[in-house]
């Protein structure tokens, strides 16, 4: 019976990750105006597939869902950074750095430079989840007026 509970609860962190992923994904995206960041930034050849690059690692789960660690990219400039190709990794650090401020900047580092797992239960994702939905109105509403 224990296992079968388990099973279950380890199930619904995992769909609730999942939804709260695309939702973080969607805000960004929507934060962006759905285009490559770096389209007016970075000189390259834009495509059309839009992706959201993690600044700081997806290895670190507490600020894996920051909308201020995501940035809209297109796969070729994502693909640039993820290779290091043509300095675009330094490049989207610094557009970041720039558009969230050195606090925020720092305070990110600080936490990724720490020891241990971040472990999410279910009340904490479900508001982050609420959280998420909201921070994407706003992010509509703005792009209204």
């Amino acid at each position: 019976m224990k296992k079968k509970k388990k099973r279950k609860k380890k199930s619904l962190l995992k769909a609730l990750k999942g939804r709260l992923e695309t939702l973080w994904k969607l805000a960004c995206k929507t934060r962006d105006g759905f285009k490559c960041a770096m389209k007016e930034v970075f000189p390259h050849e834009c495509s059309q597939v839009l992706q959201v690059d993690h600044c700081w690692s997806r290895m670190n789960s507490e600020i894996f869902f920051d909308i201020r660690n995501g940035t809209t990219l297109c796969s070729s400039m994502h693909t640039m950074k993820t290779y290091c190709c043509k300095g675009a990794e330094k490049v989207v650090d610094d557009f970041v750095r720039k558009r969230e401020g050195d606090e925020w900047w720092e305070n990110a580092k600080a936490i990724c430079m720490k020891k241990g797992p971040y472990v999410w239960d279910v009340i904490t994702l479900e508001q982050k989840i609420i959280e998420m939905k909201e921070k994407i109105a706003e992010f509509l509403e703005k792009k209204d007026q």
